[in-house]
């Protein structure tokens, strides 16, 4: 009986670890561009779309700027930005310099080998509450890690 209230409780228990809505739509957006890159044998595209406030799996990277262009709102419930994490010096290739590492990535990119660009997801919401998830490169997921700032 106090296992079941535990776990009943669990979540209640553990508010670090708690998604919202928009992070499992997240997940479900990552594992979806996972496998269609796979089945279609091509990259595939992750973006957020403000408008519809959701995520959007896209089969190209857009030609220009102008592509990714999207009314501006002013004070939108949430905000969703990529950021690049940079491979680590030992063994790996380190920070290049054709990277800016503090701009946000307009998209995330999937490959039909099941790798995907090393990336922090913020979500930003108009309350101020700020996660952080670290998306894992080799495998999509699950998301290595949550951090929440107040």
């Amino acid at each position: 009986m106090v296992t079941g209230l535990v776990v009943s409780n669990l979540e209640n228990l553990l508010p670090a670890f708690q998604s919202t809505p928009l992070e499992v739509q997240f997940r479900k957006a990552v594992r979806e561009a996972r496998i269609k890159a796979a089945t279609s044998n091509h990259p595939v595209y992750l973006r957020f779309d403000d408008v519809a406030e959701e995520f959007q799996v896209v089969d190209r990277a857009p030609a220009s700027e102008e592509d990714m262009d999207a009314p501006v709102i002013t004070n939108p419930e949430v905000t969703v930005e990529f950021f690049p994490v940079p491979a680590e010096a030992e063994g790996g290739l380190g920070r290049t310099s054709d990277v800016d590492w503090d701009e946000p990535l307009p998209q995330l990119q999937f490959h039909p080998s099941g790798v995907s660009q090393p990336a922090q997801v913020r979500f930003r919401w108009r309350t101020g509450e700020e996660s952080v998830l670290s998306l894992d490169p080799f495998s999509s997921g699950p998301l290595a890690s949550k951090e929440l700032f107040e």
